[in-house]
């Protein structure tokens, strides 16, 4: 739950701290790994709900069953937008007469593609796992 913010503080700073001249479209870019962040935090709302109802007892098998699919859902989309995000990021920055992007970009970009669907996975595993 706390990286999905985080990633979107880290966004927020590539697009303020981005050159001058970048593509427009490097910022949809941006705005497509924020939706993985969003996924991620969905993922981990999910989860958290669950973990809740189970603590208190109040589960019930067709509740169980949204919740894992939800998050596994929601393991999709950060994995589909991410990737999204890095080619269009990657595939226009520099293109056209526009600034390339700095090394911080570069490094954060793949970082953030990476550890999103990273962590929602983790999370679809366990929730998947210990609720059946």
């Amino acid at each position: 739950m706390v990286v999905a913010p985080l990633s979107w503080v880290v966004l927020v700073w590539l697009g303020v701290a981005a050159p001058r001249h970048t593509h427009p479209l490097v910022y949809f870019g941006f705005i497509f790994l924020g939706a993985g962040g969003f996924a991620l935090l969905l993922s981990g709302a999910g989860a958290l709900t669950l973990r809740s109802r189970a603590i208190t007892g109040q589960l019930t098998p067709s509740f169980v069953t949204g919740i894992r699919n939800l998050v596994l859902a929601m393991w999709w989309c950060a994995v589909i937008v991410d990737v999204l995000g890095c080619l269009i990021v990657f595939g226009t920055a520099g293109r056209g007469g526009t600034a390339p992007l700095p090394s911080g970009m570069t490094v954060a970009t793949p970082v953030i593609a990476v550890l999103t669907p990273a962590l929602a996975a983790a999370t679809s595993f366990s929730v998947r796992r210990r609720y059946r």
